[in-house]
């Protein structure tokens, strides 16, 4: 697979954690308990795969529609980190605070009709 270009990559690192940080590449003292592999291949997923396939490409979801789909499958991982940057990166994205926080209500409800409670 090809390399994601970098410069994709640092603008969403810009919408979800307001500045280009590293913080996919540093994440994993308080997350690593929900990756079974080790960090080099976990690192690869989540540059490659995770930001730069599905993140950067906006032809088909814009900034708020991607963090529609990313923010409960992170949620309901229970991955409270990156739960907090996405929440605000959908702000940074547009969204109202009450938009916001409906959003995270439903997510919720949805996981609580599952039988799974958030801890976020």
């Amino acid at each position: 697979m090809d390399s994601p270009d970098i410069s994709c990559l640092v603008v969403i690192e810009m919408n979800t954690y307001e500045r280009p940080c590293n913080c996919v590449l540093a994440t994993d003292a308080a997350e690593s308990k929900w990756w079974s592999s080790p960090r080099a291949p976990r690192t690869w997923i989540s540059v490659h795969v995770s930001y730069g396939l599905f993140l950067s490409d906006h032809r088909i979801l814009d900034m708020q529609e991607t963090e529609l789909v990313v923010l409960p499958a992170i949620m309901t991982q229970g991955l409270r980190g990156p739960t907090y940057w996405h929440l605000r990166a959908c702000l940074r994205a547009g969204m109202e605070p009450n938009e916001v926080e409906a959003i995270h209500k439903v997510i919720e409800a949805v996981a609580a009709h599952g039988g799974r409670t958030l801890d976020t």
